[in-house]
């Protein structure tokens, strides 16, 4: 396995396990797809993406309605990018209470 990707693969583990401890996400689920962090919240639709930049730094990018993504002004190390997901994705990230 390529140092990329062990790489993307620490990154993922350490998104998820931030985002479950910064409140109620332990449904939430990252996976690396296409050389990108991709963040789902229970279901099969993706809610946002993190893109690699370069030093360890992360773009976020918010999945439309649609399907296509949308760029945010937010970029950063893992550990800021979780804190950020969770700050401006959060209801799009809360699992819902029927």
């Amino acid at each position: 396995m390529s140092r990329k990707a062990m790489d993307l693969l620490s990154a993922c583990a350490q998104l998820q396990q931030a985002v479950h401890a910064a409140g109620d996400y332990a449904h939430v689920v990252v996976r690396v797809e296409r050389g990108q962090l991709v963040v789902y919240a229970g279901d099969e639709e993706p809610v946002a993406r993190l893109t690699p930049l370069d030093q360890a730094q992360y773009g976020l990018s918010f999945y439309r309605h649609d399907g296509r993504c949308e760029r945010m002004p937010f970029s950063g190390a893992i550990s800021a990018m979780a804190t950020t997901l969770v700050e401006t994705l959060g209801p799009y990230l809360a699992q819902a209470k029927l």
